[in-house]
């Protein structure tokens, strides 16, 4: 349970000690994974309520849930700095699934199943990378560790910077451009003045036979001759 307290500039503060950014930060990065989830596997519920899991044996909230083949996965999402073993962080952590793990039958009363600590989604998980929105240069990374295989742990990596083209580089490119383009006018220009000599070629030749058959035509064919495709 979070308990908040006015009075600081943010508005409040977790006396867990978790502050508005940090909370926030850790509900992007659990609602992201969680909609990639439930987008790309079927029997992948989020934020399924099972009572008396809380720390006070109330209702808790399990971040994974994953049905499928009688089994029923749990799955708990947590910052990278509950990774660290033997510290409170990572033992309250435990506790924390562990309590939605033996309750789940209270959730589902009519399930014959069997609830266990979720690993078949973690090579999925794995692979999976997000951008933040809270953070424009980052991008929220998940991951497991061999030893730690039932929780899932984010934390941020930097987005790599794309590659910046020198303007010396920009200034080639646009140079490069113009020269195909001038060659291109040039071809067109070629080929119209080619095209143009062969038509008066063509009317050479054309009125020449038609000169050459007048005499036979009487001068009436004059006209006609000249029509000769």
């Amino acid at each position: 349970m979070h308990i908040y307290c006015w009075g600081n500039p943010f508005g409040f503060v977790d006396l867990n000690g978790m502050t508005p950014i940090k909370l926030l930060e850790g509900k992007e990065a659990h609602t992201l994974l969680q909609s990639h989830l439930m987008k790309t596997v079927p029997g992948v519920e989020c934020e399924v309520s099972i009572p008396y899991s809380s720390i006070n044996g109330n209702t808790g909230s399990a971040d994974i849930v994953y049905k499928h083949d009688g089994i029923v996965e749990i799955y708990e999402i947590k910052s990278g700095l509950y990774s660290v073993k033997n510290t409170s962080y990572h033992t309250n952590a435990e506790q924390q699934l562990m309590r939605y793990i033996e309750n789940y039958h209270f959730k589902d009363k009519g399930y014959n199943g069997v609830a266990v600590k979720g690993i078949s989604l973690n090579n999925e998980i794995q692979i999976y990378q997000a951008k933040s929105q809270l953070h424009k240069d980052k991008m929220i990374r998940y991951y497991t560790y061999p030893s730690d295989p039932v929780m899932v742990y984010w934390g941020y990596v930097n987005i790599p910077n794309s590659k910046v083209i020198p303007k010396r580089k920009i200034n080639e490119i646009k140079t490069k451009n113009e020269k195909q383009e001038e060659d291109v006018v040039d071809d067109i220009e070629k080929a119209a003045m080619v095209t143009t000599a062969l038509l008066v070629v063509y009317e050479i030749i054309k009125w020449g036979i038609a000169i050459f058959l007048a005499p036979e035509t009487g001068g009436g064919s004059l006209w006609t001759a000249s029509c000769l495709p």
